[in-house]
């Protein structure tokens, strides 16, 4: 369980958004998400898409930013990278239904240099603002979903949204 006393603790509201409460209700009320495989692990091939009632959905725009019926202060984390991997997978912000892809850097895969003590994620209906500086960090968000690390649980499955 993913339980942040504030999001505004991660960023500055200014800085991400959250989708109208209108769609946070209808993501919300989506029902079984599974994941499904296309192409081989570590190719450019890979990707893991989500699907619900058959129709790939977006693990970034289309799963609700809490879960329904959670406890208040608890959201839903889409885990990238499990604890202990060692591929550099992420939410592909910009292909058809945003799969989780592996990322590249100049045309080659990117792995870490040893395994990751952490699951790693987004949180879903976020978004990092590249155009506003964090007035004490001194840095501009990425255009991403806001990414969060899970430091307590054992690797989850990559992909299905974990409250």
């Amino acid at each position: 369980m993913l339980k942040i006393m504030s999001l505004a603790m991660l960023v500055r509201p200014g800085a991400c958004f959250a989708r109208s409460a209108r769609d946070a209700l209808r993501a919300a009320a989506r029902s079984a998400v599974t994941t499904t495989v296309e192409g081989e692990p570590g190719t450019e091939s890979y990707a893991q898409y989500f699907v619900e009632g058959g129709k790939k959905i977006s693990p970034w725009h289309d799963i609700s930013l809490m879960p329904e019926g959670g406890d208040a202060g608890v959201y839903n984390m889409v885990t990238e990278i499990p604890k202990y991997g060692l591929a550099k997978m992420e939410v592909d912000t910009k292909g058809e239904s945003n799969p989780i892809v592996q990322d590249e850097k100049k045309g080659k895969l990117r792995f870490y240099h040893g395994p990751i003590f952490w699951n790693y994620g987004c949180i879903p209906q976020t978004w990092e603002n590249p155009n506003e500086e964090h007035p004490e960090l001194k840095c501009f968000g990425d255009d991403d979903p806001i990414d969060v690390v899970e430091i307590g649980s054992p690797p989850p499955q990559a992909g299905p949204p974990t409250p």
